[in-house]
């Protein structure tokens, strides 16, 4: 798999998070954990290969959040040693899906910025 940067690209406040996820494909499931989450994608830890440019079916449930099912796709890949980090972008969260994640990620973001304060 290709290794691409798309730091660039990212439109969408991303908050850091640690919580399993599940990638079913057409065949096999995969398991890692999630390391951050935005309204239109996650990065996601694993020690498996998945296949390039491929689309999954993704389960999570977010620490003190919402548990979500969606359609998304693999973007991006990063291999260091035995982990693989992939970037993959949500296609089909649906509308309740996205109110509960966006008020999951400000919930977040104000948390932190309180906590940052002196």
């Amino acid at each position: 798999m290709a290794e691409e940067n798309y730091e660039d690209r990212r439109s969408a406040t991303r908050v850091n998070v640690v919580c399993p996820v599940t990638l079913k494909g057409a065949v096999k499931e995969y398991h890692g954990l999630m390391r951050n989450v935005s309204l239109g994608g996650a990065a996601i830890e694993g020690s498996e290969e998945l296949p390039d440019k491929k689309q999954y079916v993704i389960e999570f449930a977010l620490p003190d959040g919402p548990e979500l099912k969606c359609e998304c796709e693999i973007m991006w890949a990063i291999r260091h040693e035995k982990i693989y980090m992939y970037g993959v972008r949500f296609l089909s969260v649906g509308m309740f899906g996205k109110m509960k994640l966006k008020s999951y990620i400000e919930r977040k973001v104000t948390n932190e910025s309180r906590n940052s304060r002196p």
